[in-house]
């Protein structure tokens, strides 16, 4: 009987050894897996992906029933949205922390900084750049916290921002170095990277950065309007001033080229098809010729209020909030597709949620999460449903796309959580 007990004890801790083992391999060959894959893109390096259009060729086809990978549950305020590199998910947060996730959702590292962070980090090269909301810019070391690099902008030029004030009570900036600070210039917008410089928006201003070194390559006066990031090319950097201007500068050197007269009032981000530049203000879209700035006409929309997302072989992808009637009434958000050409509406496709987020684009599907908690995939030839997916709570910020997976974030009893769908 006691032989017998110690050969059963015997078989369960061999058992138990080899489970552990199998979790062990499986852990191991679930992060390895991840690297293994290629659908062109392994990285999401800076808001709204690669080209900063929110878009990826690719020929990556998602499962009809994607699942949950990882997740991973954090105390802190408002995550950024996600960028990823290598395998690895990195995000600031209102509470001054950011956060480097590892491939199978475990935490890597983490720093505080010495302000929120409202926008997106940018990854390259093993190197984090942050600009939280002051006026100091960080390049970080991705693969373990330590800060490389440090700026703050208020001491380390001249703003040229003058005491007098406009009507709307902002700063009025001049073409003179007469002025020294008297107002700090926070950073408005993520940092974007072009070539080999990351470009900074401060106020009222536009800073190049070499990313290893974080010295200033040039700076320049920029009527940036608050959130609206610039569209950077290869030659030339056009900024929205959210009012009614749209300025063309020189990505060289940051001289102006030239200042557009738009419609009307506008908030969207610039984005450019063939030879034709658009911006939208409300319920219109512009069309200005790129080189010289000359007007081309205007698309009116019967809707306003839109997001001008994505546009893709002539195709332009919009995404509306949801809004209630004093009546109370719930008018849903929508998705829509626009010919680019005509104005002539393509497809539409409207969810309950009260806001939307931006859309991305991986290869012919588009992803987008709403305020339900619902992620969704839809056919961007059709609009029909590919997918819908509920999750735990709100889905808060754009979602990122690397090596097949989908990152996102929600929030769930004012607690926030990151997550891996595939």
């Amino acid at each position: 009987m006691k032989s017998h007990l110690l050969f059963c004890i015997s078989l369960l801790l061999i058992s138990s050894q080899c489970t552990s083992q199998k979790k062990e391999e499986h852990s191991k060959t679930s992060e390895t897996a991840i690297h293994t894959k290629n659908y062109k893109n392994k990285s999401w390096p800076q808001y709204m992906g690669p080209a900063m259009d929110g878009k990826v060729k690719s020929k990556f086809r998602p499962k009809r029933k994607p699942k949950i990978t990882w997740e991973f549950k954090y105390e802190g305020g408002k995550p950024t949205p996600l960028v990823v590199d290598n395998g690895t998910t990195f995000f600031g947060t209102e509470s001054k922390d950011i956060y480097a996730i590892d491939s199978i959702g475990n935490l890597k590292w983490k720093i505080k900084l010495d302000s929120k962070i409202k926008h997106s980090l940018l990854v390259s090269n093993h190197i984090l750049v942050a600009a939280p909301d002051s006026t100091f810019v960080y390049g970080i070391n991705a693969q373990n916290g330590k800060v490389i690099w440090k700026r703050d902008f208020s001491y380390e030029y001249k703003s040229y921002i003058s005491d007098k004030k406009d009507m709307f009570g902002n700063a009025i900036v001049t073409d003179t170095a007469a002025y020294t600070i008297i107002k700090k210039g926070t950073n408005e917008t993520a940092p974007l990277l072009k070539g080999d410089n990351v470009f900074i928006t401060l106020q009222k201003h536009m800073v190049a950065l070499d990313i290893k070194t974080g010295g200033t390559q040039y700076f320049f006066n920029a009527n940036i309007g608050s959130d609206i990031p610039p569209l950077i090319t290869e030659n030339v950097i056009y900024v929205n001033d959210g009012y009614r201007n749209l300025y063309a500068h020189s990505k060289k050197n940051g001289d102006l080229k030239w200042k557009s007269k738009l419609y009307d009032l506008n908030e969207g981000k610039p984005f450019v098809y063939e030879d034709t530049l658009y911006v939208s203000s409300y319920s219109h879209l512009n069309k200005i010729d790129k080189k010289t700035g000359k007007q081309l006409g205007i698309m009116a929309f019967s809707d306003s209020e839109k997001k001008y997302d994505i546009v893709d072989n002539g195709t332009h992808y919009l995404t509306a909030d949801g809004y209630h009637t004093h009546m109370g009434v719930n008018y849903g958000s929508y998705v829509k597709a626009f010919n680019l050409s005509s104005g002539e509406k393509i497809w539409s496709y409207n969810v309950d949620g009260k806001y939307i987020t931006e859309l991305i684009m991986i290869g012919d599907y588009l992803y987008f999460g709403d305020s339900t908690g619902t992620v969704y995939i839809l056919d961007k030839t059709t609009g029909e449903k590919f997918f819908s997916g509920y999750l735990e709570g709100a889905i808060t910020e754009p979602l990122s796309y690397a090596n097949g997976t989908i990152y996102g974030a929600y929030e769930k009893n004012k607690h926030f959580v990151i997550f891996a769908l595939n």
